[in-house]
């Protein structure tokens, strides 16, 4: 699944390929992904023109000339560029293309959302997300804010988009050994001190996978991958193996509704 880093990478590269192009023709293979009707969506997006391209979260937004492309990749999936020589995937479920016959696909890996709003206002996903941890604005002040008052364990407060916005279980497991927080922790036992460590191991790592690409079982926007492997992982997906601190072997626990991987010694409950 697309997180922060992979989410600034292709929209940084769908601006610069595909902003002030024309939708020419839209291919459709999974209209449950849509908010509206294939007819309406088909017909919003024809003739249309791209003024700019950003994102909210794990949203990808593209502004039209009227209107927004509103892109969410879900579970994981495939958003690649094509040219007039490239060949096409060989499996999509969405294909744009433009009028001087460029275009990009979209292929889910389980199921995404494609959706078209006339403005943000009226889409409630967008309302309620987050502050992402990259930008500027985002001081630890800030975030210290954030978490004062709250309640409830660390790790599902952080996976929450409404708190912020970006983080998923890729990364997840690391920001928190970093700040050796276990990942049950009560949000309201948090000391200062540790909501520091914490706003540093999510800075550290989103950036230095920014900076190497993205995660490398991720495709771009140029279908290319990034370069941030399981060389670059301390505990994440290494059950069994040693901590990189400690040397106590790490292990997978289930936290409510997912996974996580930790050192015992290193996060204790």
């Amino acid at each position: 699944m697309a997180e922060l880093p992979e989410i600034i990478i292709i929209s940084n590269q769908m601006k610069e390929k595909i902003k002030g192009k024309i939708f020419k023709e839209v291919e459709i293979h999974q209209k449950k992904c849509l908010n509206c009707s294939v007819e309406d969506f088909i017909s919003l997006l024809l003739g249309n023109r791209i003024v700019d391209v950003s994102f909210l979260g794990k949203w990808f937004l593209i502004l039209l000339e009227r209107g927004f492309l509103l892109i969410n990749l879900g579970m994981g999936g495939d958003m690649v560029y094509f040219n007039t020589d490239a060949p096409l995937p060989k499996k999509y479920q969405f294909k744009f293309l433009f009028e001087d016959g460029t275009g990009f696909t979209i292929r889910f890996w389980w199921f995404g959302y494609v959706h078209f709003v006339n403005n943000l206002d009226e889409h409630r996903w967008i309302r309620q997300i987050g502050s992402s941890p990259l930008e500027p604005s985002f001081t630890f002040e800030k975030f210290s804010k954030i978490l004062r008052g709250k309640r409830g364990n660390i790790k599902a407060f952080l996976l929450n988009q409404k708190n912020i916005s970006g983080i998923g279980n890729f990364y997840i497991h690391d920001i928190l050994f970093e700040a050796k927080l276990h990942p049950l922790r009560k949000i309201e036992t948090l000391k200062e001190n540790e909501m520091r460590d914490l706003y540093d191991a999510i800075e550290r790592r989103l950036k230095l996978s920014f900076e190497l690409g993205g995660a490398d079982y991720e495709l771009n926007f140029l279908g290319e991958r990034g370069k941030f492997s399981s060389e670059y992982y301390l505990v994440a997906y290494k059950e069994g193996k040693k901590c990189p601190t400690c040397g106590t072997k790490i292990e997978k626990i289930r936290t409510g509704g997912n996974f996580s991987f930790i050192c015992r010694k290193c996060q204790k409950a």
